[in-house]
């Protein structure tokens, strides 16, 4: 079994499948303004062993970063209202 993290980003992988796949393996302390950030999904144990929320930047770059940080919630909340508007925009007659 071979495993090697992304120093960059702390997401460590494996070659074989039902290992620890896309897990985070420590927190990031990097902050990148939130208009490069793509999205963010959580991941929670037991699935993987850290709890943190990875963010994935335009640039396919993933970050993980630690739950319930103001850096973290804000990152979450752009993202969600960015994408509640672009899917709720409705067109209205005129």
């Amino acid at each position: 079994r071979s495993t090697s993290r992304d120093a960059y980003t702390g997401i460590a992988s494996t070659d074989i499948t039902g290992g620890i796949g896309n897990c985070c393996r420590h927190i990031s302390n990097i902050q990148v303004r939130r208009e490069f950030l793509k999205s963010y999904h959580d991941q929670y144990p037991p699935s993987c062993y850290l709890h943190a929320v990875v963010f994935t930047t335009l640039h396919g770059k993933r970050i993980c970063a630690a739950p319930g940080k103001m850096w973290t919630e804000t990152s979450k909340a752009y993202l969600d209202g960015k994408n509640y508007h672009h899917q709720h925009f409705i067109s209205r007659p005129q």
